[in-house]
Formats: C-alpha cells, structure tokens, sequence
C-alpha cells in the first residue's frame, strides 16, 4: 500500500476528514430496525425509502380495555418490497438504529422519530 504525503497539515487533516464524510455517508445509508416477531427479535436493514410498512398503535391486550399499549406495530405490508419481506403484520417495532422507541410516544412523535430516521435513505 502506498503512503500520501501533504505538503502541510492542514491538507492531512482536510483528507482524513473526507475520509470520515465518506464513511458517515456509508453508515448513515441505512437504517435497522428491531421488530419483535413470533416472541423473537428480527433486525431489518432499510436502504431505501418508502420502508414498505404501514405502523399504527397496539392495542392492548385484554377483552374490555380500549387505547393502545404504547408500542407500535405493522399494520400493513406494500407488496413487492424486498426490504420487508421477513416483516409480518403485527410485528411490534422495538428499536431504531439500536434505540429503544419506548411506549410513551403518540403518533406525531412517533411519526416524527421515523421520518427524522429515515431522511438520510435515497428514494426507491
């Protein structure tokens, strides 16, 4: 492998930080998503938008109760995306990127948290 020299340290520094641009670049291209499917965790990497799923609130799980549990599950699936085709509907999402999304956040939040996420994806 063969070395660059720069002729200051100023260019040194401005290289390895395009070096650091393109390697943020390259990991800000996906987004993973952790869902809870069947009891187990599935990790789904997006490269792309639209993600494929459509996600509403769960509703909680008793005969009588109305409102939801906090959490946020598929409620519909675009056929013929590749991204999802492991992703059942009803699979609840558990993390963004290794994040917890918790069960405190109404839709707007929620919606917010998933399009802020997925921004840094290409369009299909």
């Amino acid at each position: 492998e063969q070395a660059t020299a720069y002729s200051s340290p100023e260019q040194a520094a401005a290289a390895a930080e395009r070096g650091a641009e393109g390697v943020a670049a390259a990991v800000a291209s996906s987004v993973t998503m952790t869902f809870e499917q069947n009891g187990k965790p599935l990790d789904v990497t997006f490269t792309k938008r639209p993600l494929g799923f459509v996600y509403g609130p769960q509703a909680k799980p008793s005969c009588c109760a109305t409102g939801s549990s906090g959490k946020w599950v598929v409620t519909n699936i675009t056929a013929g995306n590749e991204q999802v085709k492991e992703v059942r509907l009803g699979a609840v999402i558990l993390k963004i990127n290794g994040v917890e999304v918790g069960t405190n956040k109404d839709k707007p939040e929620f919606d917010e948290l998933i399009k802020s996420t997925v921004v840094v994806l290409p369009e299909a």
